[in-house]
């Protein structure tokens, strides 16, 4: 598969705005990364950054409350959650779209049949205001915190 045909797939998943498809767009996008390049490239990241970032605010705003739902997106049981990895996936990402936008690429062309008018540009304000309001992260343990509550079976704080 091409680098587009991947985009459309990816982006196809992410339209239907599930946690579960929107993590399978994750690993098919992380999957197509090899022959990606540019505005492609940027888009595969962006898709990345953003199904990462609504998982790890999923997991951080309602811990178990949702587990069947996240359960189907992440293979294993909520105790195999590695909330690091995730976390450091979506940090990689995020400094390849900062990356690419600043070398000038632009993904909208590509992603708007499929998101437009819902989705906020991967990086824009609006997109960062909503990650932020997601999970805590002044707090510097968040990623354990989560951990814990997932391995221990809590209910979200």
């Amino acid at each position: 598969m091409d680098a587009i045909e991947a985009v459309k797939r990816v982006y196809a998943l992410i339209a239907e705005r599930e946690i579960a498809t929107s993590m399978r767009a994750c690993a098919l996008a992380q999957a197509s990364l090899e022959g990606a390049r540019g505005n492609e490239l940027l888009a595969l990241q962006e898709a990345i950054v953003d199904s990462l970032a609504a998982m790890l605010s999923e997991l951080g705003e309602h811990g178990l409350q949702n587990q069947a739902l996240w359960e189907q997106a992440v293979p294993g049981n909520g105790g195999d959650v590695d909330v690091a990895g995730m976390a450091r996936d979506c940090a990689a990402a995020w400094q390849e779209v900062t990356r690419l936008r600043a070398a000038g690429f632009e993904s909208q062309a590509l992603i708007s049949p499929y998101v437009g008018g819902w989705m906020d540009p991967i990086g824009s304000p609006d997109w960062l205001d909503r990650l932020r309001r997601g999970v805590a992260r002044r707090d510097a343990k968040w990623v354990d915190r989560i951990t814990r509550m997932l391995r221990d079976g809590e209910e979200s704080e």
